[in-house]
């Protein structure tokens, strides 16, 4: 398999996600991922202005990697007490990958929550925390 997939989900999911991409390697996958920058310190650091505009550049850059993909996976773990956190950037990034008909894997259950509808929608498969299931 020499099929492209994108990892999306929160930055507090840093380390969560770097071990989804070895393991999806291991299963054979080119894996893309967000730009890890964000949870640094010179970010936070910025002023207001200049943060909305890294901000929107990497947003940019995550949908073109997601526009070369085959297919998405939402590394979504629990997050401010809410059983598999969807945020708004990783809904933003469903949404793309639906328009541009693009595969999209949900790796854990979803806890109730505001965008729980419309991740469930938009999902192509629930893997139910087992990579071997997309």
């Amino acid at each position: 398999m020499s099929e492209k997939i994108t990892i999306c989900g929160s930055m507090q999911f840093a380390k969560e996600m770097i071990h989804l991409k070895h393991q999806l390697e291991d299963l054979g996958w080119i894996v893309l991922t967000p730009d890890f920058s964000e949870k640094s310190s010179t970010y936070e650091s910025l002023p207001s202005d200049e943060k909305i505009e890294v901000k929107k550049e990497m947003i940019s850059n995550h949908f073109s990697r997601i526009k070369q993909s085959t297919a998405i996976l939402v590394a979504n773990y629990d997050k401010k007490g809410i059983k598999g956190y969807t945020g708004s950037n990783t809904l933003m990034e469903i949404a793309v990958a639906h328009v541009l008909q693009i595969e999209i894997y949900v790796l854990n259950t979803l806890g109730e929550q505001v965008c729980q509808e419309e991740v469930t929608a938009l999902t192509t498969r629930f893997l139910d925390g087992n990579l071997k299931n997309i």
